[in-house]
């Protein structure tokens, strides 16, 4: 088995365990629900399909919030006094030129949480157990927020959550995951850190691209960087 998908099963468990039910969504979206449904400009990034079938199989994802914001959507029936919380582990298509096949596929995790609040302390803490699950510490200043968030394990990498600017989210209400690798304690390397996800409360006008009646709370972000 490969080592991105044995953490892909790793964390699927853990994640299920944590209330979250598993959904798989389709690989292509039109460009509207990639982008402009998103609140997202157009980077150039996404692969497009020379002769879709339909204007719903634009071009392949290069998110997976679209796909599991469709599911909630045809599933609106469902009762949300409790609250409802969806995830996926799949791939996303990026356009790469260093590539002999000119795109690469990247392993991301998606989750949901909607109900009568947004729910942003249930993804906040979805994203502190993942991060404990692939052995990420969080940093000093991080963990002095709450020092009982998880048992550090002396790793290399540390993580903290800083304010983000994602359009997709609420201003003020998103923040990015930020990654920073120690170098070893003999070495004259500086620390190396990364952007490996985003979480936040969905904007209003995101709601309404996905006729969406409840407030929602989110999270993406990029396995591939812990293995």
């Amino acid at each position: 088995q490969q080592p991105i998908n044995q953490l892909t099963d790793l964390l699927r468990y853990e994640i299920a365990q944590a209330g979250f039910t598993e959904v798989l969504t389709l690989g292509l979206c039109s460009l509207a629900e990639n982008y402009t449904n998103l609140r997202r400009k157009d980077d150039g990034l996404s692969v497009s399909l020379s002769n879709p079938a339909t204007k719903e199989f634009q071009v392949c994802r290069t998110s997976l919030l679209p796909g599991i914001l469709k599911t909630m959507r045809q599933n609106r029936a469902l009762p949300v006094a409790k609250g409802v919380k969806l995830f996926e582990i799949s791939d996303v298509v990026l356009r790469d030129e260093k590539n002999p096949i000119g795109a690469k596929n990247r392993r991301r995790i998606g989750a949901l949480y909607t109900g009568p609040s947004a729910g942003f302390a249930v993804i906040h803490g979805l994203v502190d157990r993942i991060l404990e699950l692939v052995e990420v510490d969080p940093s000093p200043g991080y963990n002095a927020c709450d020092p009982s968030r998880c048992i550090l394990k002396g790793s290399r990498k540390q993580y903290e959550v800083v304010h983000g600017e994602d359009p997709t989210y609420l201003p003020g209400q998103c923040a990015d995951i930020v990654v920073t690798t120690l170098p070893a304690p003999d070495s004259d390397e500086e620390p190396v850190s990364q952007i490996v996800g985003t979480f936040g409360i969905l904007h209003p006008e995101v709601l309404k691209a996905f006729s969406l009646e409840y407030p929602c709370s989110m999270l993406e972000m990029d396995i591939e960087c812990f293995l």
